[in-house]
């Protein structure tokens, strides 16, 4: 790592480092649990400190942005068939229609999953080509040179919208510096953390081999109705010409369990604050009944929608031509998702999890040693949901 970063539980991996360095001579490296730092070419570093000054956590003071009051809301978009293909109400598309003036000459950056299951950032110019964004990715993403892709699009007086994770965010707003740009949107999220792409790569590994075939393509997130109850954490498994769906499966619950997060995340986060360095934040919209009682039967998921700048706030009368917008407070929401302002104590399992991972079990065994919380009758009751979800399903 570099000099200033001694410690794996400071460095969140988004390189703006890597983007700021005039000479190129830094590099994200891969360690044994799969997460990336930042490594430094000393022959060819000129020591003009760049990359300390531009690192978010040593630089809180570069992230301050004009923080409103909030106003919070839980949301809906009004196509049905956009729903069915988000992780919660559609916020991020809507979002993108609300930013867009003329929907080609938008630039637009999030994390997709290609067709070899490598979960990254990218962009895309025009809201037609969103769809690979949408839905949860509960792996941490490759960032590569993003950041500057997206201050050489703000130059050229593009507008771009950038969606990440908070510490994401937070990496390229200290990269872009204090300079304001009104043709820029972040979007940031409430964060569970990111899990290891290392672990990821072998659960599909072990997929393919249940399978029997190399060409297997994994989606989170996949809405399932069963019985007029709404399921969200099921995976959809294409492998071949077959697919199937599993609830809450071996990646799924190892992320959940807080066993493969990154060493920056749980209680080491820097960035689950009230103060978001994202215009606006979304996620799901937790205990929507208790808050609303009067959508009691309606089966279909909200978002939550967060105006925290000025600069957010701004698309707030656009974005209700594209959603349902239910007013609410932030106590409504940090009572029920805590994590947009909490850190959680990490898994104590951890570090023994990552020993029988570099041991080479595989992620079924890792599963049965340190999800042990899981009854057999709860097992039962996933196996027979994940045949049963085979028929209810949103495409």
């Amino acid at each position: 790592m570099l000099y200033f970063l001694q410690d794996k539980k400071i460095c969140t991996g988004w390189a703006a480092c890597v983007s700021v360095c005039p000479v190129s001579c830094i590099q994200m490296i891969s360690d044994e649990e799969g997460f990336e730092y930042p490594s430094a070419d000393l022959n060819v570093c000129i020591n003009c400190g760049k990359c300390e000054k531009t690192c978010p956590v040593l630089n809180p003071e570069s992230l301050k942005n004009d923080f409103l009051h909030q106003e919070c809301y839980a949301a809906r978009i009004n196509d049905d068939s956009i729903w069915s293909q988000s992780s919660s109400g559609g916020a991020f598309t809507a979002l993108c229609k609300a930013f867009a003036d003329i929907p080609d000459r938008l630039f637009i950056f999030g994390c997709e999953i290609d067709a070899d299951n490598i979960v990254k950032h990218s962009f895309v110019e025009g809201i037609e080509n969103i769809g690979k964004y949408r839905r949860s990715k509960y792996v941490q993403s490759k960032i590569g040179l993003c950041y500057k892709d997206v201050k050489k699009l703000l130059l050229e007086q593009k507008k771009v919208i950038f969606v990440g994770t908070p510490c994401q965010v937070a990496g390229l707003t200290s990269y872009l510096g204090t300079k304001p740009y009104e043709n820029l949107l972040k979007v940031d999220f409430i964060c569970h953390g990111v899990g290891s792409p290392l672990v990821f790569d072998r659960y599909i590994n072990d997929l393919k081999k249940r399978f029997k075939t190399s060409d297997i393509s994994y989606s989170f997130r996949q809405k399932m109705l069963q019985n007029n109850e709404l399921h969200i954490y099921v995976s959809k498994i294409q492998y071949g010409s077959k697919k199937t769906y599993l609830e809450k499966d071996a990646y799924n619950r190892l992320f959940l369990n807080q066993l493969c997060l990154r060493p920056s995340c749980s209680e080491n986060c820097q960035f689950r604050t009230l103060e978001r360095t994202g215009d606006i934040t979304i996620a799901d919209f937790k205990g929507l009944y208790s808050v609303f009682p009067n959508l009691q039967g309606d089966y279909k998921n909200y978002s939550t929608v967060i105006f925290n700048t000025y600069q957010g706030l701004k698309y707030k009368e656009r974005l209700k031509q594209f959603m349902n917008l239910l007013s609410c407070s932030i106590n409504d929401i940090k009572l029920r998702n805590p994590l947009i302002c909490k850190t959680t104590p990490g898994n104590p399992d951890r570090n023994r999890f990552f020993e029988d991972f570099e041991k080479g079990y595989t992620i079924s065994n890792l599963m049965k040693k340190y999800t042990h919380n899981i009854s057999f009758k709860n097992k039962l009751r996933l196996f027979v949901k994940n045949i049963l979800y085979r028929r209810y399903y949103f495409q």
